[in-house]
């Protein structure tokens, strides 16, 4: 529940810009309309969607500020990185355009059929995003410096591999280093120096 939940979250940071688009381009449509009044399904749209927007702002801080946590004393699961890739810039302005498009793409003609398009958006989107693993892919957060690594590892123990996503800053993930997390089904990770620990070769 709980890692479905983080993946929520970088889904709502992901699509930050799109949200403020669609944010601001209500304004002048349902908002300001001299000609007709603005409705509660009026006001009621432009808070959801400022909604979507400020919670994606507040993960994006939390996410940024606060690591994934490892305590040496818990028990854990330790991965080489056996292959790494660094994914940065890897379909970087693709998603970051089909946010933007998206955004752009509502006539903003009927609020009914505009709100029943920003849910179904939302809700395709985001079972891509978080099925996929592609929330990933953050721009925010390459915005406040992080680089993104796709990094094939073996269990230290067991000698299975897996998968693992690091979002890491100040900091550049290396072949043969060993990574920490708490449970065998975290797919992804933001990294601090406390977690890793060089292994030389």
């Amino acid at each position: 529940m709980k890692n479905m939940l983080e993946k929520i979250l970088y889904y709502l940071v992901t699509t930050c810009a799109m949200n403020l688009i669609f944010f601001l381009r209500m304004i002048p449509e349902y908002i300001m309309d001299n000609e007709t009044p603005p409705s509660v399904l009026n006001y009621t749209l432009f808070g959801f969607v400022g909604l979507l927007f400020l919670v994606g702002v507040i993960s994006s801080i939390v996410l940024s500020a606060r690591d994934t946590k490892f305590s040496e004393q818990s028990l854990g699961y330790e991965y080489r990185v056996i292959e790494l890739e660094n994914q940065t810039g890897l379909q970087y302005f693709t998603h970051f355009s089909l946010l933007i498009l998206t955004a752009f793409s509502i006539p903003y003609t009927c609020i009914v059929l505009d709100f029943v398009f920003i849910i179904l958006i939302h809700f395709f989107l985001g079972f891509i995003y978080i099925k996929e693993n592609l929330y990933y892919i953050n721009p925010i957060l390459n915005i406040y410096g992080y680089r993104t690594y796709k990094c094939e590892c073996k269990n230290i123990k067991t000698d299975k591999n897996k998968t693992i996503y690091v979002l890491a800053r100040k900091y550049e993930i290396k072949k043969d280093l060993i990574i920490k997390t708490k449970s065998s089904n975290q797919d992804i990770i933001r990294i601090n120096k406390s977690q890793i620990k060089g292994v030389t070769q």
